[in-house]
């Protein structure tokens, strides 16, 4: 017994020596105050901020930890960075090669804070800037700097852990969505010693992402993984209570950064989707002048995103304005701030306006720009394109339009129009749109062709004609002017439409009125001479004069 006892002392002796020794080892190497003179230093000549740490413990049993992390912002006033613990477990005997293999690098609740400013200034440009401007030195001063600037050891590890993360992005220009997130990553990390670009793949569970955008919120859970040359993501939101679901990736993320978002609901209610796009600084009368001068030395100032996107969006039901659209399809790409949505296919029925059914096709081009304090004008303002719209089995059943035609042809039957079939061709540009279409119902044909700007003001032109049935019933004032009539006896009344959408103005439009009489006129007349060239048996006889003139005032309804 008292052998044995002595065996175990001298066991229990020797690991202590041993534990002794390599914390010895540990400690020479990686030295509290050593490691505090290697990393601040760099870590502030590299972001050319205030860098602080609290303390650095090592043990042989618990490895590094690193308590309260902070990068300062530039003006040193808050954080831009901020980690409450940073612990790095390592393995002992490959430390004695000069290599530090990791079991388990773990960041405890790293918090990020960025802004960009009403300049259009994100607070991380400056250290981008700075590591841009590095000047270019000779090749001797190169190794030299990159001798002091090498590892003590190369760090390798399978196993990143990051819990608690938050983000946090404000934008005060207000073009772009506020953002709150939280979520915890898993990566697999390789540094060399000359500290060279480290390889670094992982995911993140995103379990919380909240985007606030004109005072409303999208929330967002998923899964994100990343290496060193993409991005993939899978995320699921909620937009005021309409499921979505996002997939996609990200290539060249670290540089130019190259997106491809497909979008895809069930149902969604496009109106309120449409409320979430930010509108911009909005003008008053005294501060109009000084918006004006801010927005143009902002527009100079400011960098665009350096980056393109594309993708499609599918909705198999949406809402809007009324209308239920089906099988929704819109494919979209983005660069240089010019966004091209083509093609925009879907189905489309209801209405609040026109209660109809068909389809709708088109395309548009237009600039949006997160760099300037109104993107909906620049947008509105650059906006080119054309929508086709083909309907059927319709009615007009709240319109003024339809209403001022009404009361200025006396045609109830205009109030709530009954349609077979419409087709509208629309084409954007300027802050206008060109219309050109069709409207055919049983008593009533309607062509409707001009211009409407996006103030609601009109300057149309409509030939309406009305069928023998309903012409009868044209006010007082109409039945006196002798209109036109095509093959089949019906009526054509070429109208002006003018005024604005909410309160339209309807009238003659006498530039026609004066080509028609010159036509019939002329018809009438081409048919006497014909007369005259084959006379009939049982024509009656009378002057000329008196037959020209029975037809000018036959013209004119005297």
């Amino acid at each position: 017994m008292k052998k044995l006892l002595w065996i175990g002392g001298i066991i229990a002796g020797l690991i202590i020596v041993i534990i002794i020794v390599l914390t010895f080892v540990v400690k020479s190497y990686l030295k509290s105050e050593s490691l505090k003179a290697l990393i601040i230093p760099r870590a502030e000549e590299a972001t050319g901020r205030n860098v602080e740490i609290k303390s650095i413990d090592v043990s042989i049993f618990k490895g590094i930890v690193v308590n309260d992390i902070v990068v300062k912002d530039a003006q040193n006033k808050g954080d831009f960075l901020r980690v409450d613990r940073f612990i790095l477990d390592y393995s002992l005997i490959p430390l004695l090669k000069k290599q530090l293999v990791i079991k388990e690098i773990r960041f405890d609740s790293p918090h990020i804070f960025i802004k960009r400013d009403k300049k259009g200034r994100f607070s991380f440009q400056d250290i981008m800037e700075r590591q841009k401007k590095k000047p270019v030195r000779k090749e001797k001063t190169q190794k030299t700097d990159a001798q002091l600037k090498a590892l003590p050891v190369s760090i390798i590890t399978d196993k990143v852990l990051v819990s608690d993360a938050q983000i946090n992005f404000i934008d005060e220009m207000k073009t772009l969505p506020d953002v709150k997130g939280t979520s915890d990553m898993q990566f697999t990390v390789r540094i060399d010693k000359e500290m060279k670009e480290p390889e670094i793949e992982g995911t993140i569970d995103l379990k919380g992402l909240t985007l606030i955008m004109n005072g409303r919120e999208i929330k967002t859970r998923g899964k994100i993984s990343i290496d060193r040359e993409k991005i993939l993501f899978n995320l699921n939101a909620l937009i005021e209570g309409d499921r979505v679901e996002v997939k996609g990736k990200v290539q060249d993320y670290l540089t130019k950064p190259d997106i491809e978002k497909n979008i895809y609901s069930k149902s969604l209610d496009l109106d309120k989707i449409l409320a979430l796009i930010p509108t911009g600084e909005k003008e008053t009368t005294k501060s109009a002048e000084r918006v004006r001068t801010a927005k143009s030395s902002t527009i100079k100032r400011a960098r665009p995103l350096n980056l393109t996107a594309h993708g499609q969006m599918k909705v198999d039901r949406a809402k809007f304005k009324g209308y239920e659209i089906k099988d929704f399809l819109l494919k979209f790409s983005y660069k240089d701030e010019i966004l091209l949505l083509k093609p925009l296919r879907c189905d489309i029925t209801g209405g609040d306006v026109i209660d109809a059914e068909g389809t709708a096709e088109g395309e548009f081009r237009l600039r949006y720009s997160t760099v300037v304090s109104d993107p909906m004008r620049v947008a509105k303002k650059s906006l080119k394109g054309k929508l086709l719209a083909r309907l059927a089995k319709g009615e007009i059943k709240e319109s003024r339009i339809t209403e001022a035609l009404s009361a200025f042809t006396g045609l109830t039957d205009l109030r709530r129009l009954t349609f077979r079939e419409a087709v509208f061709n629309l084409n954007f540009a300027n802050e206008k749109i060109d219309v050109d279409g069709f409207i055919n119902s049983d008593h009533i044909r309607l062509k409707p062709k001009g211009i409407v700007d996006f103030d609601q003001n009109m300057n149309l032109k409509a030939e309406m004609k009305v069928s023998p049935v309903l012409a009868s019933k044209l006010s007082e004032g109409l039945n006196k002017i002798s209109f036109m009539k095509d093959k089949e006896g019906w009526v054509i009344i070429p109208l002006t439409i003018r005024g604005t959408v909410t309160r339209p103005s309807v009238g003659i439009d006498t530039s026609r009125i004066g080509r028609a009489v010159e036509r019939k006129i002329k018809k009438e007349i081409e048919q006497r001479i014909m007369e005259k060239m084959v006379p009939r048996t049982d024509k009656k006889k009378g002057s000329s004069e008196k037959k020209t003139e029975d037809l000018i005032r036959g013209l004119f309804g005297k």
